[in-house]
């Protein structure tokens, strides 16, 4: 199962960031797909290859027609959907995920299984989520379809032919995340799950209206010292 990440132009920048932490604490033999616009003026590792959705940067008004445009050119029925700016802060249960993807292949009704604490914390009763099956060693936790960010953007795996069904052009990610919680929702028998384990952990380092000025909180002060040095982050960053 291929991990994807989508970036642009203005985010490019934080690539070389992402993908060394990726390496580190997920795998050097795990492929990665990052999906942009212009090509990188830098060297990506080797597990990584890079895919032109377009020459020329989407307007962010546009930005689900990019990603339409790439998903439609895979054939991947399960994929991990990554942004650029989530910078991995753990060791990534590597065996937990593969759980996980087993259960999708197993379960067609699943469009999404979220890895990180966002289902499980969504709602009026935080951690309360309510336990929907076990499998292997995992506690999976059902998302109700009208909790907020039913459609959330964090990574996750995901089922490529029901997003694609979900997803509109002309859409920010903010407008997915929103209307695309409503169109999700209208169909309850398709399923949305998290766990109580959250195998991924990272730290989301970009705000929207400051692309070049990266907020990093939970990241190890060597790794952020060693990004530092290597001219990745700015310093002063780290907070």
């Amino acid at each position: 199962m291929r991990v994807f990440v989508t970036t642009n132009d203005r985010h490019l920048w934080i690539l070389p960031a992402f993908a060394h932490l990726f390496n580190r604490y997920w795998s050097e033999l795990q492929p990665v797909v990052v999906a942009g616009y212009s090509q990188p003026n830098f060297e990506l590792p080797p597990n990584f290859t890079f895919h032109q959705i377009a020459p020329q940067n989407y307007p962010v008004e546009r930005w689900s027609d990019g990603v339409i445009e790439f998903l439609r050119s895979m054939d991947d029925e399960l994929f991990i959907w990554m942004l650029e700016d989530m910078l991995l802060l753990r060791t990534v249960d590597v065996r937990a995920i593969g759980t996980l993807a087993e259960y999708m292949t197993i379960h067609h009704e699943v469009i999404r299984m979220d890895l990180t604490t966002d289902r499980l914390y969504a709602g009026a009763s935080p951690g309360q989520r309510p336990d929907y099956e076990y499998y292997g060693s995992m506690d999976l936790v059902w998302s109700e379809p009208h909790s907020p960010y039913h459609l959330s953007l964090q990574a996750a795996i995901w089922r490529r032919d029901y997003l694609l069904h979900y997803m509109i052009p002309g859409e920010t990610p903010w407008n997915l995340e929103m209307a695309g919680t409503d169109r999700l929702s209208s169909t309850p028998e398709v399923v949305v799950l998290g766990t109580r384990q959250f195998p991924v952990r990272y730290t989301l380092a970009l705000k929207s209206d400051k692309p070049t000025e990266p907020s990093i909180t939970g990241m190890r002060d060597e790794d952020y010292r060693e990004l530092v040095e290597r001219g990745w982050l700015p310093e002063g960053c780290l907070t």
